[in-house]
This record gives structure tokens, sequence and C-alpha cells, in this order.
């Protein structure tokens, strides 16, 4: 993989620190021209006229063997590196000799060369990225991701990019979507040319959803997934609501269960390059529950996303039409969505994402058919934070919505609210160990309307007109969610969930508390 970036791995990383004396010689001055120039063959030559001129100038055989690698002679690039590397201790010569050996096919060599030259302060960034693009070839991922994330918190412009693709590829092999798309769009912002399209080309292979499998190298315009698991519910939502209480709680504090959920789904790539994608989805969700009736639930989506920038700036727009039943025959809900929204790269910093959001809802059976019908938009933005690597992430949330609904009943006003999110969410990966994401949300949630559910007041006016008024709702919620992956395989993962809401409102008759406990298996392809 690392040829593929052509010679710029191999650096001169001492020329520097070469004396100005030593470049007064002729011979040796000519061999620094040509080999700046790239006229390898001419460099060599003066090299070599240098070296039988003064054959104690490790200077010129410093250059010589940085000019014979250059040139594809790897072998007399080792020896004379290896001569000069203990007559130039101010030289970072042993990372240049690490390199050699690692495209000569000596990788042992290679490494012990390479670990010492993290000693050096000069050389430590690109030795520590070459130790972890070489560990990650040999599948040592632990190893791999340590080194990377060295080269990568240096802030070495030269390897930082470098680093990030191979520290996303390490977050799609284990299946960590988000982590991966962070460290691939820093490798497109930060990377050499080639680095940029090859991080391009990876990002263009893995679905906007779920968690990513698969080698990097299978690249295919599609992917496909597949997930099963179990869940604990203290507080199934909606229950059994009588038909005349239609508007009522959003949960029921009296049904708990368990229920089986399965997923699948496919992703297409219509359009993917450097600059562009237009991608498609379809997902399919089944829900069924243990022992409560009439809330086995089936969803069908088909999605798309459209994004084009230059890897600083990348805006976008997604959307998707959902189509919900119950008991796998009775219409329960259509909804579509759509969302533009920008992301502009923070080099060495994170990203930041705004959004607008338009989200409506057509529910075609009970407990809700007609009541909550209506529009729902939003407007927010996430500050993320990488911290040392896009595999250690904290992320900072906004999101403002109102919702309207269609009819002007007691039962539709009852839905009318506007809302202010805040979230923060922490994620780290331990490496061969397991990726944990945690998260918490307040939502104060107002609704706009006397709710029915409310004591009606009445009030006599001066003028002994009486009005009957109703307590609007106010809600506030707690949401804290724990969700552990770890990849099993390069295609299979399992993940464990935990999902805890407390509802507190001024209407005590929607005050709830809710658990869930979810396992998870899947597989993509």
């Amino acid at each position: 993989m690392l040829k593929r970036f052509g010679a710029g791995m191999l650096t001169v990383l001492g020329a520097a620190l070469v004396c100005a004396a030593e470049a007064a010689d002729s011979a040796y001055s000519r061999g620094l021209e040509a080999y700046r120039a790239g006229s390898y063959g001419d460099a060599a030559a003066a090299f070599d006229e240098a070296l039988r001129e003064r054959p104690e100038d490790f200077s010129a055989l410093y250059y010589r063997g940085l000019t014979r690698a250059r040139d594809g002679h790897l072998e007399q690039a080792i020896a004379d590196l290896t001569a000069a590397e203990p007559r130039l201790p101010d030289v970072p010569v042993a990372a240049d000799l690490g390199v050699a050996l690692y495209y000569a096919g000596r990788r042992d060599e290679a490494r012990t060369w390479l670990t010492k030259a993290t000693d050096q302060r000069a050389s430590a960034p690109g030795a520590h990225l070459l130790l972890g693009i070489l560990a990650y070839e040999d599948g040592d991922i632990e190893v791999a991701q340590r080194a990377l994330a060295e080269a990568d918190a240096s802030g070495d412009a030269s390897v930082r990019g470098t680093a990030a693709y191979y520290l996303g590829l390490i977050a799609v092999r284990t299946s960590r979507q988000a982590d991966a798309r962070g460290a691939l769009e820093q490798a497109q912002a930060a990377g050499e040319p080639a680095v940029a399209q090859a991080a391009s080309t990876v990002l263009a292979e893995f679905s906007g959803e779920g968690p990513v499998g698969g080698p990097p190298s299978d690249l295919r315009p599609y992917s496909l997934r597949a997930s099963a698991g179990f869940q604990y519910d203290s507080n199934v939502q909606i229950a059994d609501i009588p038909l005349n209480q239609r508007q009522a709680l959003p949960f029921s504090d009296r049904k708990n269960d368990g229920r089986f959920i399965v997923n699948a789904g496919a992703s297409y790539y219509v359009l993917a390059d450097e600059r562009a994608l237009l991608q498609l989805n379809y997902d399919l969700y089944q829900s069924v529950f243990f022992d409560v009736e009439r809330l086995d639930l089936q969803g069908h989506t088909v999605s798309g996303v459209f994004e084009y920038g230059d890897g600083i700036l990348v805006p976008g727009i997604q959307g998707s039409y959902s189509y919900f039943m119950t008991d796998g025959s009775s219409s329960y809900l259509g909804r579509a969505f759509g969302s533009p929204y920008l992301v502009v790269q923070e080099e060495g910093l994170g990203q930041t994402e705004l959004f607008y959001a338009i989200t409506g809802d057509n529910y075609m059976g009970a407990p809700f058919n007609p009541y909550r019908d209506g529009i729902n938009n939003a407007v927010g933005g996430r500050q993320v934070f990488f911290l040392g690597s896009p595999d250690r992430r904290l992320d900072i949330g906004y999101r403002w919505h109102r919702t309207s609904t269609d009819g002007s009943s007691a039962g539709s006003r009852d839905f009318d609210e506007q809302s202010n999110q805040v979230d923060v969410g922490l994620s780290v990966d331990l490496p061969e160990l397991v990726f944990v994401d945690i998260r918490w949300l307040f939502s104060n949630d107002d609704y706009l309307h006397g709710n029915s559910r409310s004591a009606p007041v009445v009030t006599v006016q001066p003028d002994g007109t009486r009005t009957l008024t109703r307590l609007r709702r106010r809600d506030d919620r707690n949401v804290l969610t724990l969700f552990l992956s770890r990849a099993l395989t390069d295609n299979v993962w399992a993940s464990l969930g935990y999902y805890f809401t407390d509802s507190g409102s001024n209407l005590p008759v929607f005050q709830y508390s809710r658990h869930i406990l979810s396992a998870n298996v899947g597989v993509t392809f």
C-alpha cells in the first residue's frame, strides 16, 4: 500500500544538518544540486567523485545512499547508509535506512532502525508512520494504531495525511464508521495527492449507516449488511392505548417486554470520486415482541446522500422515505425526510457540522392517526474534537426544532411543540478490545397549547364571561446511551447497548422512565 504513494517517504531528513563547510566541495555541491533536481545518475557520479577525493566524506556517502535509493539500487543504498550512520550522529540517517530496508523487503531490519529513529526528534514522525504501516500490513492492529496515532499527534504536515489515511483503514476494518469517515476526510484534506485520492476511494466504499466491514482493498460499487439482536424494554412504546385516548401517553408504565430485532440493507454508489459522492440505500427493519400484541413493527426505508466538496468545505444533502407497518400488514406511518448540511474540516482540531432538516409524518394507523400528522423543522450544529487522533473524539451538538400538526382538534394541538436539545458524546477506540461510545442528551420540550389531559381551569371575567383553559405541557428529558462494539472478523461485528430515558413533566401523567438493553451481531460485505 505504501508504494502507491510514491518515493516521497524516502526524504532527505538530514539535509539541514549537513555542515556548510562540506557543501563547499565542488563535486559534493554538484551532487547535491543534481540530487535536488532529480538527476540521480548525475548525482551518483558526482558523489562517487567526491568520495574518491575524500573517502572519509560521510556526508557524501549519506547522500549517495539516498541517491541510490531514489534510483532503485536499494542494496547499494543500504550499504552506504549503514556505513554513514555511526559517523553522522547529528543526522537522522536511521530513518532513511529504515525506509530503504522496508522497500528492499527486509522488514525486521527496517523495524529495528525505525525504532531507533523514533528517539530522534527530526525523524520521529516519519519513523512512527512507517512503523505503523508495517504493523498494519502485518495485521498487528493494536501496534499499528499506537504508532500511527503518534505520527498523527506530532503535527508534522508531511506525515499527518498518510497517518490519518491508515487510521481510517483501521477504523474501517474494526467497524467504526464514524471514526473511519473522520480520519479519511482528514486524509483527503491533508494528504499528498495520492493519499487524498486513495482516501476518497475508500470513503466511497462503505455505506452511510451501520458498522463497516470488509477489507478496504475490496472496493466495489455496492455493500450489503445484516444484523440480528435482542432487546429488553422496560417501558414499551405506545402499548394498548384505548381509541378514545389516542392523544394520551407516549409510553405506558405498565408494559415491559423483550423483542427480537432484525436489520438488513444495501448501498449502491452511483458516483464516487475525490470530489463528489452519490449514494443510494435501502434498509429493512423488523421487530417481533414476545408478549405485547399489535406492536410488531416492520419498516422499509429508501435513502440517498449527495456530497460535493474540496475536502475542507463539504456541502451535501440527504433524504429518505420510510414506510412502517404493524403486524406485517397494517399501515402505520409514512415519513419523508430531507436535510442539506455543511461539514467544515479543521486540520488538527476536528470538524464542524451544520444542518437544516425537515420531516413530514403521515400516520395511517392507530393510535396517532390523524392527530400527529404534520411537519417538523429543525436546525442545529455539532462541533467534533479529535483527541489526539480521529479514533478518540469528543463532540457537542445543539438542535432546535418545531413540530406543527395538521389538525385543529385537541388531539392534534396536544402535539404542537418546540424543543431545544443539547448532547455531548465521547467515543474511544481501545484497539483489539472494544470501541466505546457514551452520550448524554438533554431536551426541553415546550408544548404550545393547553393539553387535553390537564385539568380544566375556569376563569370568570369581570363581565361574567366564563373561559375554560388548560395547562400547557412542558417536559424535560435526560437520555443516556452507552454503546460497545467489537469486530470479531473483518466482516463480523458484535455490540452491546444500554439506553436510559428519564422524562419529567409539569403534568404527572406524562412522567416516565425507560431502560433498554440490547445485544446484536452483524455482518457486512
